[in-house]
């Protein structure tokens, strides 16, 4: 991400800063199995059972599934939350706890809203 920022003409200053701020922010994260778009969209209920109270659920759309980082799917599924205008974010904490990586997550923010905005 690094070398894409200094590719795209970003402050030379600024990416030492993220090489110097990185690594200890994200490493010690091992590669985890994860379906890359965890969002609302992507989750479906459906009946397991007899009675109308058993239900499971199912995941679509595994295009951007794939080995990331821990921190990786909590991070993108907080991006998702568009607008924050309910409280899907929140729903996301109990879903993921007790791991959730906001510090990861805010950084990783930063980064994309700077490099693909």
């Amino acid at each position: 991400m690094i070398k894409k920022y200094k590719f795209n003409n970003g402050s030379l200053a600024k990416a030492e800063f993220y090489m110097q701020c990185l690594p200890p922010i994200l490493r010690d994260h091992p590669p985890t199995f994860t379906h890359g778009d965890f969002q609302r969209k992507n989750i479906v209920m459906r009946l397991t059972g007899d009675t109308k109270d058993e239900f499971g659920l199912v995941l679509l759309d595994w295009e951007f599934a794939g080995w990331y980082p821990s921190y990786w799917e909590y991070s993108r599924a907080i991006q998702a939350c568009g607008r924050w205008d309910d409280d899907w974010c929140l729903q996301i904490n109990e879903i993921f706890s007790p791991e959730i990586y906001p510090n990861e997550w805010a950084w990783m923010h930063m980064l994309l809203v700077e490099l693909w905005s």
